[in-house]
């Protein structure tokens, strides 16, 4: 048993209506070269079947605290069984991308069973390309981004490793679920042991607070709650529409040298013109820049391969009044290093560090406050959610399954019509672009407009000569 961290529970605590799902996405893509397609599908669900009970929090489910003393348990359950959460199906014909995205759309518009681990995996037949698909939904609780990609790199190996070495499950175990009266002693030795870090973080908020208010007004970086309403801030509905694009990592890293930025600034950058180009021909675009919500990993080394979220986040202001897509780049660079600066002082006085002090009634208010902010069309958590997840640099394989390409996806939170993340996979930058049929009907036309934004700095910048021109 493990106790649900205040992050990880916020993100459960946060599904409050039909339309909030706190799953994320993975659409993973499988060469099965000349083999029978349905007999290539058995395969890659016995070498899933075989490896999930590796993982622990695949196994478990939440279970809730009595009177909401403390965040619910991860609890291994008794009922656990792989067919309830590993499905084939077929692709609609003719099985394009096109029919595959709509697929996914599909999957991604209905939430996870509670009452069960927080998991799903649907094994997709009849692509046009003669190929496989995973489509993984995970909850957000369970993992976040860094450490989903740690579990794509314990199943999958370098070299293609033949299936009968593969199928050596470890023995499943499972204690019954406790009772109430042990979840309560649970909660309440819980919270025994965190009160002794109260006066450190404390101590450490008001350190930071001074720090901040000494700063020069250029280190002041922005803050999520001022993000004022735009088209892309509305209401959820329960439909959600997934469409995709990817470009070459190393022409992204051309840019990166050419201008001395990063390539998560090039990332920045392209959803940043994107996104003014669809509120241009809208005519929607604002006056004042928008504000992205930019997940920051806070992982140790020591933490490497475990789960759940260890994850801040940035604000960085988006300059989508900004014309020039070089002088926009230039100013989301020096946005983003004025927020990293800041996360940097933060230590041990952030919002997830302080977020542990207080009971999960807190959170839960918190949480719909936030809700009922949004649905009045304020923003507090930043205009859009903007993730960059580096995948492996070379091809691997789900046991002898070249796998081809590689899409993440993270979830949409109130308030926050559009989700743009990246996943670099095999030298190529992968992006996932998801909203609610409320907010972008059509998002092919953004993922278009994201490829443009991309071919017209890539120009610019071979054509350029020198940094910065």
């Amino acid at each position: 048993m493990k106790r649900l961290s205040a992050t990880d529970a916020i993100l459960l605590y946060q599904e409050r209506s039909p339309s909030d799902y706190g799953h994320c996405m993975r659409v993973t893509v499988l060469d099965i070269a000349d083999r029978v397609p349905a007999a290539a599908a058995q395969e890659v669900r016995d070498i899933l079947a075989s490896a999930i009970t590796r993982f622990d929090p695949l196994c478990s489910r939440p279970i809730s605290t009595p009177l909401g003393l403390h965040h619910p348990l991860w609890v291994k359950d008794p009922d656990f069984t792989v067919d309830n959460h590993i499905y084939r199906v077929g692709c609609p014909s003719p099985g394009t991308e096109r029919e595959l995205a709509d697929f996914v759309s599909s999957i991604a518009s209905r939430p996870l069973d509670r009452t069960r681990p927080l998991w799903e995996i649907w094994i997709v037949e009849g692509l046009a390309s003669g190929e496989l698909a995973l489509v993984t939904k995970v909850h957000h609780a369970v993992a976040d981004g860094l450490a989903t990609a740690q579990m794509f790199d314990e199943i999958c190996t370098t070299e293609p490793v033949p299936i009968g070495q593969l199928l050596q499950s470890r023995g499943y175990q499972a204690s019954p679920i406790p009772s109430k009266p042990t979840l309560v002693r649970l909660a309440v030795i819980d919270v025994l042991k965190m009160l002794p870090t109260i006066p450190g973080v404390l101590r450490r908020s008001r350190e930071v607070r001074r720090a901040r208010r000494d700063r020069a007004p250029e280190q002041r970086p922005a803050r999520a709650w001022d993000a004022r309403p735009t088209a892309l801030n509305r209401q959820l509905g329960p439909c959600r529409r997934f469409a995709f694009t990817s470009f070459d990592l190393n022409e992204i890293k051309t840019i990166k040298d050419a201008y001395g930025v990063s390539v998560n600034d090039v990332f920045l950058a392209i959803c940043t013109t994107s996104i003014r180009r669809l509120l241009l021909d809208r005519d929607e675009l604002p006056d004042f820049p928008l504000i992205a919500n930019v997940p920051v990993s806070t992982r140790t080394l020591e933490q490497q391969y475990t789960y759940g979220n260890q994850v801040g986040a940035l604000a960085v202001r988006m300059p989508t009044d900004i014309e020039d897509p070089v002088e926009r780049l230039l100013a989301l660079k020096a946005d983003v290093d004025v927020a990293k600066a800041d996360f940097r002082l933060a230590e041990g006085a952030r919002p997830m560090d302080v977020a542990e002090l207080f009971p999960p009634l807190v959170h839960q208010m918190v949480v719909r406050v936030v809700r009922d902010q949004a649905g009045k069309g304020r923003p507090l958590m930043g205009n859009v959610p903007l993730s960059n997840i580096p995948g492996p640099r070379e091809e691997v394989y789900l046991g002898d399954f070249k796998i081809t390409s590689v899409y993440g996806l993270g979830p949409l939170v109130a308030g926050m019509g559009l989700n743009m993340t990246a996943w670099s996979y095999a030298g190529r930058l992968n992006l996932s672009l998801l909203s609610c049929r409320e907010t972008i009907p059509d998002l092919w036309a953004l993922a278009e407009l994201a490829q443009d934004a991309f071919d017209e700095l890539y120009q610019r910048c071979r054509t350029a000569g020198t940094r910065g021109c």
